[in-house]
């Protein structure tokens, strides 16, 4: 009989699929928004294990399938985002794997603005150990599934009580911080004007590892939240208080809990958004909320496998124009980790990234992207910089077909030197690109 993690193995790949296959059956019927891509291409690395001394050459034979499906209508809200990668290693003994991400949405209304069933997926890869080099072989695959009803009774005009359950599980693919959780909520909603409501609200958790050393934990919550959306802006601001009971330690701990999302539409080009706050977290809902806000990407940095719960303290400023030739955006975030139990994963992160892309004419686009990391343990007070430099050349010479050719330069350094390296990459690959 195969363990949990071999049919986990089968099982992330199949819920992206499962979600796009749901979005393709009822977008059939109404499409609104059905973007694929698929890319085959060749990259040679000349050090693919990013090292300081032992150089490894490297030629990588990519399979990239790139999917934005989306349909909004009464029954049905679908949306599915997938930037996966399959990388098979030519030169070296390093495995073949799947790289990069998927998100994936699905509401469906048995009972419109009465009852739904919501199920969500994300999926990526984090570092299996953050002290060393992003590099294939210390990648592991982590994916976040949730699904569960959400019921809502009004009452009166203005007025909604709205029970809510999920269920909840966190695989890692070479950790053993594999966990289930189950969460119940109740919340009362008032519409005060047309444009804003208030919220208030209280919930239960209770988390499962599938390794028995490391300690389970309950949660109860009190909420209370703000929302107010204009044709241009949009706001949020949600607290609360926490506690958190974990199996087997004396006291129980409490949080505050603070959140603001905000997002303004500049001008008609230009678009700005912040997220920040202060809350408890876990490892699937730090995945998330990264994905969420960023989208999706290849880098391990989101999350990491602790196996506890901890504070996260977190900004991201994002802000985006898009001209008639040209496009810009860029992204900074902070981020604050103080575990409850394993307090050598203490960490402060910065982040950074721009893009710039120019359509130099009618079948060339140009695009020019730099991104640098920051990261600090704060226990061990060990800090490690990695940045990056990358240009994109890509020719549409058919109507649905483009080539690239990709130039990247990545640099690393730490305060002992083991995490010291540069690394080239070019990139060649043909496209297929069809979308609606």
């Amino acid at each position: 009989m195969r363990d949990r993690k071999t049919i986990k193995r089968v099982a992330v790949p199949a819920a992206a699929c499962l979600l796009a296959a749901s979005c393709v059956a009822f977008a059939q019927e109404k499409e609104e928004r059905l973007g694929v891509s698929f890319e085959l291409g060749a990259e040679r690395s000349d050090n693919i294990l990013r090292s300081n001394s032992d150089e490894q050459t490297e030629t990588i034979a990519l399979a990239i399938l790139g999917l934005d499906i989306a349909t909004d209508r009464r029954r049905v809200d679908a949306r599915l985002s997938t930037d996966l990668q399959y990388r098979d290693y030519l030169d070296t003994e390093l495995e073949s794997e799947i790289a990069g991400g998927a998100i994936g949405y699905l509401d469906l209304s048995f009972i419109p603005e009465r009852f739904s069933w919501i199920t969500e997926d994300n999926y990526g890869q984090i570092a299996k150990t953050r002290q060393v080099v992003d590099r294939p072989d210390n990648r592991q695959q982590m994916n976040y599934f949730t699904t569960g009803p959400d019921f809502r009774l009004p009452l009166g005009q203005r007025a909604a009580l709205q029970l809510s359950g999920r269920w909840a599980d966190t695989y890692m693919e070479d950790s053993n911080a594999d966990n289930e959780a189950t969460f119940a909520d109740i919340s009362l909603f008032r519409q005060l004007t047309d444009r804003s409501s208030i919220s208030i609200g209280a919930g239960t958790s209770e988390t499962e590892f599938d390794d028995p050393t490391f300690p389970n934990f309950e949660t109860r919550q009190g909420t209370a939240g703000f929302r107010w959306q204009a044709p241009r802006t949009s706001f949020a601001l949600d607290g609360g208080y926490l506690e958190y009971d974990q199996e087997g330690a004396p006291d129980v701990s409490d949080f505050v809990m603070v959140r603001v999302d905000l997002t303004r539409q500049v001008t008609a080009r230009s678009r700005v958004q912040v997220n920040a706050g202060t809350k408890p977290s876990s490892d699937g809902e730090s995945f998330r909320r990264d994905q969420s806000i960023i989208g999706i990407g290849d880098g391990p940095e989101a999350a990491q496998a602790s196996g506890d719960f901890f504070r996260v303290d977190d900004a991201y400023v994002l802000w985006t124009t898009d001209w008639e030739r040209t496009a810009l955006s860029w992204v900074a975030s902070f981020r604050r980790e103080e575990h409850e139990v394993f307090n050598t994963l203490d960490r402060e992160q910065l982040r950074g990234q721009i893009g710039l892309s120019r359509e130099l004419s009618p079948s060339i686009d140009l695009e020019v992207m730099g991104g640098y990391l920051q990261e600090e343990r704060t226990l061990t007070g060990f800090q490690f910089d990695d940045w990056y430099a990358a240009t994109e050349l890509k020719w549409d010479f058919a109507r649905r077909f483009s080539a690239k050719l990709r130039l990247d330069h990545f640099v690393g350094g730490s305060d002992d030197g083991t995490r010291d390296y540069t690394e080239n990459r070019v990139y060649l690959g043909v496209a297929y690109t069809n979308g609606r």
